[in-house]
């Protein structure tokens, strides 16, 4: 079993980086749902768990049987006949049962896994296009600052502005220039973590255009959340009320049992109780820390809006300095500038769109919705 799995795991590698590149190493526009599919292809967890799945069956039939059935090999039979009556009863009912359970684990984790798997892809795609688009601003904003030193070295000639004048645009102008190599680094490491997320190490990646759009966070996000949180009182006082019976138990039979057996089952059962309670304690945890992770996307949420209203504002003034500059009112640096401030704006409400798509997406996967 554990030979086939990585024999299978590699082939399905082989398959999946292939599919990306041909063999001179290019590769088509990929839309965002071609960056998911092939996320979803190479993410290794998910292969293995699916290979796993895959013959986690016989291995669960295998237990039964070999609980039920102790003298089918000798291993065993040996270790049956090792075994008290009490634990082969345990043995008998709990060692299937356990594996059942790991088994529908194992399922639930590989479904969660690819939602977060998409959810990471889809973010990296956007950061890694926004961030294109943001070194291109930049040559923008770079050659503007360019052409405003320009005019500021022609007016100080003619003494209509100070040295300090010239200084500050001098500084503008070659700030630009050194943010160059640092707008390339973010955006190349953009790349690098897609590439990553589909399993490539070669080549360029040629990104077919999308725009952003706002998710919305569910309404049952909420009613979700309150269910997990009645849930978790429920499972918890009963776990309580469990642990009180036990301990009652344990306290009447500590000095009338003499089978050191028995104590020792008391004692373990009493043990499950508090490390039950013990978790539904941290699932509790999780979950609270969950419903202010909800409130914090509530207030994300109302921030975009305001960026939008200010968007607004600013493409108002773009229209009516448009009027000024055909009217000859402005000159052209005049006009240039709340162009490229816009540009800004917006670039930058598109990468918060982003941020908070992909904390919606993290979000639902934690709280499984």
């Amino acid at each position: 079993m554990k030979k086939i799995i990585p024999l299978l795991l590699a082939l399905c590698l082989l398959v999946s980086s292939s599919s990306v590149f041909a063999d001179d190493g290019d590769v088509s526009k990929l839309t965002v749902n071609d960056v998911v599919s092939k996320a979803l292809e190479y993410d290794q967890q998910d292969q293995v768990k699916a290979i796993e799945i895959r013959f986690k069956g016989g291995e669960v039939e295998d237990a039964v049987k070999n609980a039920e059935n102790p003298y089918r090999t000798e291993a065993v039979e040996k270790e049956y006949k090792a075994l008290s009556t009490v634990k082969q009863k345990i043995w008998k009912t709990v060692i299937p049962d356990e594996e059942r359970f790991a088994l529908e684990k194992l399922r639930k984790e590989f479904e969660i896994n690819k939602k977060r798997v998409e959810a990471e892809a889809v973010y990296l795609y956007y950061k890694a296009l926004l961030l294109n688009e943001r070194t291109k601003l930049h040559d923008e904003e770079r050659a503007f600052a360019e052409e405003k030193y320009k005019i500021l070295q022609d007016k100080y000639k003619l003494g209509q502005i100070s040295q300090v004048a010239l200084k500050d645009g001098e500084i503008q102008y070659l700030q630009k220039e050194s943010d160059i190599a640092a707008e390339l680094s973010d955006r190349n490491y953009a790349y690098d973590d897609l590439k990553e997320i589909m399993g490539v190490e070669a080549g360029e990646l040629n990104l077919a255009y999308a725009e952003v759009k706002e998710s919305t966070l569910p309404e049952y996000a909420k009613e979700a959340l309150v269910d997990l949180l009645k849930k978790n009182d429920l499972t918890y006082v009963a776990a309580l009320k469990d642990l009180e019976f036990k301990q009652r138990r344990y306290d009447l039979y500590q000095s009338t049992i003499t089978t050191g057996i028995d104590k020792e089952k008391i004692n373990a059962e009493k043990d499950l109780s508090l490390a039950g309670i013990e978790l539904k304690k941290v699932e509790r945890d999780e979950i609270v820390a969950s419903y202010a992770e909800y409130m914090s996307l509530q207030n994300a949420k109302a921030d975009l809006e305001k960026q939008r209203k200010s968007l607004e504002l600013e493409k108002l003034k773009l229209s009516q300095n448009e009027v000024k500059y055909k009217a000859g009112m402005i000159p052209s640096i005049d006009y240039k500038e709340p162009i490229l401030a816009y540009k800004q704006a917006e670039l930058k409400l598109k990468q918060d769109i982003n941020e908070y798509n992909y904390k919606i997406s993290s979000f639902m996967v934690k709280i499984k919705a």
